[in-house]
């Protein structure tokens, strides 16, 4: 019974010096992600559906017309206000 006494005041030390460590850690910039912005901006394009039975021989896609979606999104525009 009287190792608790010791074990106990211990463990909390520990597990306070821990949290200490961690939030230290976050103020420091420690766990910022610094990789992903820069990789995220090259997936970012507008993605151009081109129908089959049209030749784009010379032609460059209007990305603002009606018939381009968007990240694989289906609906049309007036699906989207609504």
């Amino acid at each position: 019974m009287s190792v608790i006494f010791i074990a106990l005041p211990v463990a909390l030390l520990i597990a306070l010096s821990a949290v200490i460590a961690f939030v230290y850690a976050v103020r420091e910039g420690q766990y910022d992600d610094l990789e992903t912005p820069p990789r995220r901006m090259l997936f970012d394009d507008v993605a151009v559906r081109v129908d089959s039975g049209k030749s784009l021989a010379g032609k460059v896609p209007d990305l603002m017309s009606p018939d381009v979606k968007s990240h694989g999104d289906s609906r049309s525009g007036s699906e989207l206000n609504s």
